[in-house]
């Protein structure tokens, strides 16, 4: 769905006064509500927007025209539990945000 969403941002030229046209485009953030279909309370709507939101600002950072979406690593929530976006480790237990570790 957010591939449709950029073609149909950038699809058409904008028109400015004067006639003058521009390019359009967008960036794309989005996390899958409820975090767990087995577990919807597990992470409330809140968290969910903050994990969109790091999404967009990783869509940004990576340039014009891009979407990046999170989704959990495991289909149950654990303890610890946390996910990577952009090289970074999202914490969903304590709200934390890291590098990841080396192994």
């Amino acid at each position: 769905m957010a591939g449709r969403v950029l073609n149909a941002v950038g699809g058409e030229l904008f028109e400015l006064s004067g006639g003058r046209k521009v390019g359009r485009t967008c960036s794309i953030g989005w996390a899958v509500f409820p975090w767990f279909v087995l577990e919807p309370a597990a992470v409330d709507y809140g968290e969910i927007l903050r994990l969109a939101d790091c999404a967009l600002y990783q869509a940004k950072k990576a340039g014009r025209n891009q979407a990046i979406g999170i989704l959990p690593s495991s289909e149950e929530p654990v303890a610890g539990m946390a996910t990577v976006v952009g090289g970074k480790v999202l914490n969903l237990t304590d709200n934390t945000v890291a590098a990841p570790q080396n192994a």
